[in-house]
């Protein structure tokens, strides 16, 4: 236990001291800075960015940018064939329905006959 606390202070002692090296007569070393910074030379990578960022992605038709005829058949048929939230809510309620009809089936039942 004393060995640690003397460790310690030995540690302090010595951040301490290394951060006075320094001294109070530092002066900042001067430094070249340029004015103005060189300008990006056009290479074939910056002029194909400049092409892409002017071609804007159209966010409702962008697999037309494929080209392909499949692709486009297949997307338009999937929007064809899919159903509103309204119409899939519609559905759940017709089959919960189907499905108490169904087990209905499974209660007793009385049968009652008059003469």
């Amino acid at each position: 236990m004393v060995r640690s606390l003397g460790m310690c202070a030995v540690m302090g002692v010595a951040l301490l001291l290394a951060g006075c090296m320094v001294g109070p007569n530092y002066v900042r070393p001067a430094t070249k800075t340029q004015e103005q910074f060189a300008q990006p030379k056009q290479t074939e990578f910056t002029e194909a960015l400049e092409a892409a960022s002017a071609q804007r992605i159209n966010p409702v038709t962008w697999w037309a940018g494929f080209k392909d005829i499949t692709l486009n058949r297949l997307l338009a048929k999937a929007a064809s064939d899919n159903l509103s939230l309204q119409k899939a809510a519609v559905r759940i309620a017709q089959a919960l329905a189907q499905l108490g009809v169904s087990e209905a089936t499974l209660l007793p039942t009385v049968a009652l006959s008059g003469a």
